[in-house]
């Protein structure tokens, strides 16, 4: 059985490999000049953080753990190719723990509505993968 301490690290590594480009990032050869970012630069740039944390505060432990579980079922679809057996087995006991905990104290009516919430909250895949990471590292 895997630990579910070295998963993360596993995953993490995966997912970062996964992720970045094969391509040479191009040169610039502007003069360089300060820029100041204003707040909401700085807020989209959260958002657009690989493992973003950005979740509503009030949000209750089943939204996040819903999201968390949605998140990481987003990244296994894109990554099974790339995955070893050990790896796979560790995601699917990292999101097995998230719908347990998006389960714990709520009826079944209640965690389909949290999860229809969560859906309706972030309907495109990429924007629940992005809190991946962060939902791993929260298991470490």
């Amino acid at each position: 059985m895997i630990k579910i301490a070295h998963f993360p690290v596993l995953i993490t590594l995966s997912i970062v490999g996964a992720c970045s480009s094969s391509e040479a990032p191009e040169e610039k050869t502007e003069t360089s000049q300060q820029r100041t970012f204003t707040e909401e630069d700085k807020r989209i740039a959260r958002l657009l953080t690989v493992g973003s944390d950005e979740i509503d505060e009030s949000a209750s432990p089943q939204y996040r753990a819903t999201l968390c579980s949605l998140a990481l079922q987003a990244i296994e679809g894109r990554m099974r190719g790339a995955l070893s057996d050990e790896q796979l087995k560790a995601f699917a006991q990292a999101q097995s723990l998230y719908d347990q905990r998006a389960r714990a104290g709520a009826s079944a009516e209640d965690a389909q509505l949290t999860r229809d919430e969560v859906e309706t909250a972030y309907p495109d895949e990429s924007d629940r993968a992005r809190f991946a990471i962060g939902c791993l590292q929260d298991l470490a």
